[in-house]
């Protein structure tokens, strides 16, 4: 018979209150919701009731949720609290967290990761009520026991017979409560080490000093850190004279970059502990490498535990029993993937609170340079116009000095420009004015205006390009913009006399610029963050370059918005580095004769006003909007490229169709009454791939944020496109999924 969970959620905020309960009915059996709409009538339905889980809002009128958490934390300590907080407000989830919160629920909340979390907190409430109440009876039958054993022994005494064999069962009977006791006491224990830091290093060593030898003979830690590389964090040996032979072996076990089957990416991919209790009988699906390595150790089990947290995986454990110890027992791997667990979600909230640190760092960091960078150039504009109207400056002085000024402002509009962009990235106003685009005359135009630069180092620059590429949708500006910023950053980077090649070469269905120089190269370390926000490889006052270190994060933004790619290679600091930036191809090729393969061009038009329309013909287009006036336009346009296309007023009628006519593109408005475009795209990526669950989709909406293009991205859709379009834009798009039909040359769908 099953046991009805009671649940209590918290909020001043009336719609919350309303759609949280049948979120959480709708999703979770036998569960019972109260809501109370602030702190005070919380505290009166917590003195009444022992709620399995309690969800407050972070923010509230006169008991805030920082303040209700403290109060729940003295009536009802064993109680997980969840607290939702507003976008950007980590300092408060941090407070929360060391509180003695469960979880935090960040706004807007997604559904999935909000009841993921309240199940998870339910279970452990229920874990801990079947705990103690095992404890409990343990406790009782503990004496009951040592009652029986009692009387039993005054029988036995008496009569003289079986005695051996219930001494036996009494001292088994005894080590199994024993051993119970021991477990929780060693859980306990080990839950406490993994909160006394908020150092994720510290954390994970002291742990793995803990597990050795009582788990282990020897255990390797290691961490997934951006960009999929693996480093082992911690390491430890039982016989301290063997830990120089694990350190030198394992980088076999946990090397940086990890093959599709190695233990690692499986016990990963699976969620759960992946053990091989006879390594030798394992040896066949196991590379050679790694078999030796922990052969060499002497090892005769060996256990790999995910720590993962909120479905995401933060790394493994590895712990090894050596030969002469024998394997390891279901129960010891069942307590492992706990300790995993807790491991995980502390090193997670340390983490939030390293990347808060962070965070404060970066922008003090940013600020600082930012006012450096303003002021530098402010010196001599303000210098030389100052000597300027003193008129005491001869003829070739003043010409001098008016070139300074200009100079100088230019720069000073070019890091002010850089950080409007960023502004208008933060805040999804940045837009494209997009049409058909040649590469080659974008190139060629950033080179002229870099040249300057380079020619005042002694760069050569040198370019190879592809004149027959094809053609890009883009914003020739915004283009142009890219190019020159990572030419001026390969030409800042590379000392005098050095070389930057910039190449353009057609892909596949895709063109790449690839940027080379022979500069001081990336570190390995410094590498996966190339692309972020406020990052520079050095943000010291004695560094050699200038800049805001906004560039590359600018590029990286606006290269997306084009649906295309950029990647940072580097052999190394000293070593040179190369950007490459890759775009979907419009159309087709550029032939000899200047024309474009395969891109149907208005009658008359002049080179200088090409607005090239993709051919779709044999492509199957389903248009999903709820505006009658919008269908008719969309279906006209892809009609008018011979496209054959479909549309539907609604997101079920949309799913009707889907399982009676394969279509090779869908696009799809969100805004919908009933439905929404969201739901719609969940429900297609549900479906079986021959049903359509796979099928190309692009988001065709008026909601144009950031946050909105993040969020339909997320939902499955491969492109987001802002309403209002232009008919060649559209076509554009539907004609860069046409590969998935084979039935164009478009760009296969990340």
């Amino acid at each position: 018979m099953s046991m009805t969970s009671h649940i209590l959620i918290v909020d001043d905020d009336t719609a919350l209150l309303e759609a949280l309960p049948e979120t959480i009915r709708s999703r979770m059996t036998n569960i019972s919701v109260d809501i109370a709409e602030s702190g005070r009538k919380a505290l009166a339905l917590i003195a009444d009731v022992d709620y399995d889980a309690i969800v407050t809002d972070i923010k509230m009128p006169e008991l805030d949720g920082l303040g209700l958490l403290e109060r729940v934390r003295e009536l009802r300590p064993d109680t997980p609290t969840l607290l939702i907080t507003g976008h950007g407000e980590r300092d408060l989830a941090i407070r929360a967290l060391r509180g003695g919160a469960y979880d935090f629920i960040e706004k807007p909340i997604d559904r999935d990761h909000f009841i993921a979390s309240l199940c998870r907190a339910v279970h452990a409430r229920r874990l801990k009520r079947q705990v103690d109440e095992q404890s409990q009876a343990l406790a009782r039958h503990a004496g009951e026991l040592e009652e029986m054993v009692q009387a039993r022994t005054r029988e036995l005494v008496e009569a003289n017979a079986a005695k051996d064999e219930f001494l036996k069962a009494r001292d088994h009977a005894l080590a199994v409560a024993q051993g119970a006791h021991e477990r929780l006491a060693f859980l306990a224990e080990a839950t406490r080490i993994l909160v006394t830091s908020l150092d994720p290093t510290e954390t994970l060593s002291r742990l793995a000093r803990f597990l050795v030898p009582t788990l282990a003979d020897y255990c390797i830690i290691s961490m997934t850190i951006k960009g999929g590389v693996s480093r082992r964090i911690a390491t430890m040996h039982a016989d301290p004279e063997r830990m120089e032979l694990l350190h030198s072996l394992s980088e076999r076990i946990t090397p940086d970059k990890l093959s599709a089957d190695h233990p690692i990416v499986k016990a990963q991919e699976m969620d759960r502990a992946v053990w091989y209790n006879d390594l030798a009988q394992a040896a066949e699906s196991l590379s050679r490498g790694y078999f030796e390595a922990h052969q060499a150790l002497e090892a005769e089990s060996v256990v790999i535990v995910p720590l993962a947290v909120h479905g995401r995986s933060l790394g493994v454990m590895t712990l090894v029993r050596i030969r002469s110890r024998g394997g390891h027992r279901q129960e010891d791997v069942d307590m492992m993937e706990e300790l995993a667990r807790r491991a995980a979600l502390a090193v997670a909230n340390a983490r939030l609170y390293s990347d808060a640190q962070d965070a404060n760092r970066l922008k003090d960091e940013f600020l600082a340079t930012v006012s450096h960078e303003l002021r530098t150039p402010l010196t001599a504009m303000l210098g030389w116009a100052q000597m300027l109207q003193g008129g005491t400056l001869d003829e070739e002085t003043a010409r001098r000095a008016i070139a300074s000024i200009e100079r100088n402002a230019k720069f000073q509009a070019h890091l002010i420009e850089d950080l409007l962009d960023i502004s208008r990235i933060s805040t999804g106003k940045l837009r494209l004015d997009t049409r058909p685009v040649e590469l080659a005359h974008v190139i060629e135009a950033s080179l002229d205006s870099v040249r300057p630069a380079a020619d005042a180092k002694n760069i050569r620059l040198r370019r190879a390009l592809d004149w027959k590429a094809g053609l890009i949708s883009g914003d020739p500006d915004r283009l142009q913009q890219v190019v020159w910023n990572l030419l001026s950053n390969a030409i800042k980077f590379t000392p005098r006399g050095g070389l930057v090649e910039v190449v353009l070469e057609r892909k596949d269905s895709q063109v790449q610029v690839a940027v080379t120089d022979t500069g001081q190269g990336i570190s390995p370390e410094f590498l996966p963050y190339m692309f972020d926000l406020f990052r520079q490889g050095d943000s010291s006052i004695t560094r050699s370059h200038g800049g805001l270190g906004l560039g590359l994060a600018i590029v990286k933004h606006m290269v997306e918005m084009h649906g295309g790619t950029v990647e940072a290679t580097s052999a190394g600091e000293g070593q040179g580095a190369t950007f490459a930036v890759t775009f979907p191809i419009v159309g087709g090729r550029m032939t000899s004769e200047g024309s474009v393969d395969g891109v149907l061009l208005p009658a008359g038009a002049h080179d200088s006003e090409l607005s090239p329309i993709p051919e779709l013909t044999g492509l199957s287009v389903l248009v999903v909007d709820d505006e009658p006036e919008t269908r008719e336009l969309l279906i006209e346009i892809l009609s008018k490229c011979g496209a054959d296309v479909r549309a539907s007023g609604s997101a079920r009628d949309a799913l009707e169709t889907l399982k009676h006519w394969k279509a090779d593109v869908l696009v799809s408005d969100i805004g919908m009454p009933g439905e929404d475009g969201y739901e719609l795209i969940r429900q297609v990526r549900a479906m079986d791939p021959q049903q359509g669950g796979r099928i190309p989709a692009v988001a065709l909406t008026a909601y144009a944020r950031g946050e909105d293009r993040l969020r339909a991205l997320s939902a499955g859709f491969q492109m987001h496109v802002a309403k209002p379009v232009e008919p060649a834009e559209l076509a554009a798009v539907v004609a860069s999924f046409a590969w998935q039909a084979g039935k164009g040359r478009g760009r296969q769908p990340v």
